[in-house]
């Protein structure tokens, strides 16, 4: 009942309820904008300046560290800015108050949206290193305010609980997209959602880990402007920067691998990917996390019903896309050549740990977390899995 309340809740969160969808209005979207807005604030500031100052107060330290930026930037998993920010991490921005009452701090696309590859900084990347929920609830303990959020923001460093957020919003919506009283959606707090790349968006007819969103809607990338300090008309007005963003996030190529290619294996896995990895039959059987793939109830939107079904969920073999065997049950991310390498943990995390250092491994003994592998790639060789990987460096 919960999952198939939550689809049918992303459809209308997504920008597509009955009251909008038959609203139109022209754009002449731009590219150059596009790249502008998704580093500029978009919502009302959610604390004060005062609470980035102040943050380290929270760590269980004696004094501010020394190299204070840095310390900030790791704690959480942040990247230094490619542009002037005003001494603040990328993602992090200073919007006015509300009532345009003075400066506070706030966020934009690029927290989560830009990541690091060999200490580089990728704009457009999946921030994998971060940690939303810590953030969240030490800058609103810096500022004064309980530190409970009301839902959970993440449950593993570099995966969030977006979806769930985007149906929470909603509850207090109504279809014109008015403040109302709270109607109570079931929640799920268990999605694990990894940000996937944005130069993905312009091969993509469905967006978000179900496909439940046309990718060709600019307002199915608005439900996070559904915070309770935004208007219904405020939303709307903003359709235009959305449909910039849209523009940039087509205009965008993956960044080329930057280490020499051995181009002759790289012929011999492109045959190999031809043969093997391009069909239809071989996508089905990659394997899914059925928690994430299955609706659960008669409840459930047809059109959810029709999309959800159609195509397989998020791989459980992310981190072992070519091997077959089941994943490690505990692992932590570490840097090793073109993807993550792990260290396989004897048990699971202390209970007793600090959330923020629990939330360092990934337990695929947890709910939205399995380790089920594949049986797709079975038969390759290593060599002939190697190959492949050479050849995935020329794409």
């Amino acid at each position: 009942m919960r999952r198939g309340v939550l689809f049918k809740v992303l459809i209308i969160a997504a920008g597509i309820s009955p009251a909008l969808a038959g609203e139109r209005t022209e754009f002449s979207p731009s590219v150059g904008r596009g790249r502008e807005t998704v580093r500029r604030p978009l919502n009302p500031p959610f604390w004060s300046l005062r609470a980035y100052q102040n943050a380290w107060r929270q760590w269980g330290v004696g004094e501010q560290p020394a190299d204070y930026a840095r310390a900030f930037r790791e704690r959480y998993g942040l990247h230094p800015p490619l542009y002037e920010n005003g001494g603040l991490p990328m993602g992090f921005t200073r919007p006015r108050g509300l009532l345009g009452l003075g400066q506070g701090l706030g966020n934009d696309c690029l927290l989560c949206h830009a990541g690091t590859v060999a200490g580089q900084t990728i704009i457009g990347l999946g921030n994998s290193a971060l940690d939303m929920q810590s953030l969240y609830e030490e800058l609103a303990a810096a500022d004064g305010l309980p530190p409970v959020m009301p839902l959970s923001l993440c449950n593993v460093r570099g995966t969030s609980e977006a979806s769930n957020f985007a149906v929470y919003l909603m509850q207090f919506r109504d279809a014109e997209l008015r403040h109302r009283l709270p109607v109570k959606y079931p929640l799920c707090e268990n999605l694990c959602e990894d940000v996937p790349a944005w130069w993905h968006f312009r091969k993509k007819k469905t967006i978000y880990h179900l496909g439940v969103a046309d990718s060709r809607s600019v307002r199915t990338l608005m439900p996070f402007l559904l915070i309770p300090g935004n208007s219904a008309e405020s939303i709307k007005e903003r359709e235009p920067d959305f449909a910039d963003i849209r523009a940039y996030l087509l205009s965008l190529e993956p960044p080329r691998y930057p280490y020499a290619i051995d181009r002759a294996l790289a012929e011999q896995g492109k045959a190999v990917f031809e043969h093997n990895c391009l069909s239809l039959d071989a996508i089905r059987v990659a394997g899914a996390r059925p928690s994430r793939a299955r609706p659960s109830s008669s409840t459930t939107a047809g059109a959810a019903t029709a999309l959800t079904a159609a195509r397989p969920a998020t791989p459980t073999s992310s981190y072992h896309s070519m091997w077959p065997a089941p994943m490690p049950p505990w692992r932590t991310p570490l840097r090793r050549k073109v993807g993550l390498k792990f260290r396989t943990l004897a048990n699971a995390p202390d209970p007793g740990l600090p959330a923020i250092d629990r939330r360092k491994v990934y337990d695929s003994t947890q709910p939205g977390r399995g380790n089920s592998g594949h049986t797709f790639g079975d038969r390759l060789t290593e060599e002939q899995r190697m190959a492949v990987i050479e050849y995935l460096k020329t794409l």
